[in-house]
């Protein structure tokens, strides 16, 4: 059976052998790199492509975007979580495209404000307003640095090396630094980010029928 997310995860595995091999010559420097990469190929991608089941967190089913009444709820968080990023005009702009023209307003205005050309979000920002951890808990209610291992206490020191990897990617690039890490923690990056893949692909997959997890 093929899965919503079935790309994703294909150009996830992808880049994370090329990573392994980069790692065995001890190319630090372009593994970290490309491990953002697949970081942010796997964050983003997996938020827009099961986009369908966005706040089903909320009330343990699908949103009927077409019930008004039903919406106000769904219509405050909207306006919360675009606010401080400077995207509620823009969304309201598109809204008013949409409505007329679309039985879901709200969702198409949401889904270009947040993943069209100009898109406001940066999945390679892990922790600030517009970055993967506030996106995931806004759609899917999921924190990510609770679900880098089984072990809670674990995934948020995971959480920590993640965020340092990300910060040597910037040094890297944009300073001509080397790489600070060592390959084995390289490869334990790689590994807490293999468990969040397969959380994500329990956890959000579950809100799609007819699958087996």
């Amino acid at each position: 059976m093929e899965y919503i997310y079935d790309n994703t995860i294909q150009v996830y595995n992808k880049g994370r052998e090329r990573i392994l091999k980069l790692l065995n010559h001890e190319f630090k420097e372009e593994a970290v790199i490309l491990t953002v990469s697949i970081c942010e190929v796997l964050l983003k991608d997996f938020c827009k492509t099961c986009r369908t089941v966005w706040f089903y967190h909320v009330h343990n089913h699908h949103v009927n975007w077409t019930n008004e009444k039903s919406l106000q709820d769904y219509k405050i968080k909207i306006r919360s979580f675009l606010s401080p990023i400077k995207a509620y005009n823009s969304f309201l702009e598109s809204y008013y495209i949409y409505q007329g023209t679309s039985d879901e307003p709200d969702f198409e205005a949401l889904n270009e404000v947040l993943f069209g050309k100009n898109g406001r979000l940066n999945f390679q920002n892990l922790t600030d307003d517009r970055g993967a951890s506030e996106t995931y808990k806004f759609f899917f209610g999921i924190d990510l640095k609770d679900h880098l291992d089984s072990d809670k206490k674990s995934s948020h020191k995971k959480w920590l090396q993640l965020h340092k990897l990300v910060q040597e990617r910037h040094n890297i690039i944009h300073n001509g630094s080397t790489c600070t890490m060592t390959t084995d923690e390289i490869r334990e990056v790689i590994s807490s980010l293999d468990y969040l893949k397969e959380f994500l692909i329990k956890k959000i997959g579950s809100y799609y029928p007819l699958q087996d997890f």
